[in-house]
C-alpha cells in the first residue's frame, strides 16, 4: 500500500464529490442504506444503535461545546474507510472513491465495506 501525498489524496477526494453530485449515489437508499444513513438535528438525542460523527480536528469551527456535530446518525456498526468517512453519505462516497482511485481496496472492510467497493469498482469500471 502506497503512501500518498495528503494534498494528493484531498484532489481526488474532492473529484469524488464531483463525481457523486453528477450522478447522486450518495443519495440513493441503496447507499444510505448500506451504513443505515438518518439524518438528525444537532440538538436531538441519538437512538440506541446509531452513532454521531463530531469534528475534533483543529482549526474547525465549533457549534457545541467546541466540537462540530454532524446533522446525520449512522448504524453504530457501520463499516468505515477512516472516522472521518462516517460525517455524512457525502463523504463516505467522497473517501470510497478517493481510497478506490488510489487502489487501497484493503481498507474497505467487513459487509458494508465490501458492497460500497463494487459501488466504486463498477463506477471506475473496475472488473476482477
Amino acid at each position: 500500500d502506497k503512501k500518498v501525498p495528503a494534498k494528493i489524496f484531498t484532489i481526488v477526494h474532492e473529484v469524488g464529490h464531483m463525481m457523486d453530485h453528477l450522478r447522486g449515489i450518495s443519495k440513493t437508499k441503496e447507499w444510505r442504506d448500506l451504513s443505515g444513513w438518518k439524518k438528525l438535528d444537532i440538538g436531538d438525542k441519538v437512538p440506541t444503535g446509531f452513532k454521531r460523527y463530531i469534528e475534533k480536528r483543529k482549526g474547525r469551527v465549533s457549534d457545541v461545546k467546541g466540537h462540530k456535530k454532524s446533522n446525520w446518525i449512522h448504524k453504530e456498526d457501520a463499516d468505515f474507510i477512516r472516522k472521518y468517512t462516517s460525517r455524512n453519505p457525502r463523504e463516505d462516497f467522497a473517501d470510497c472513491f478517493a481510497f478506490g482511485v488510489f487502489g487501497h481496496w484493503h481498507r474497505f472492510k467487513g459487509e458494508g465495506g465490501e458492497k460500497k467497493m463494487a459501488v466504486i469498482k463498477k463506477l471506475l469500471q473496475i472488473i476482477d
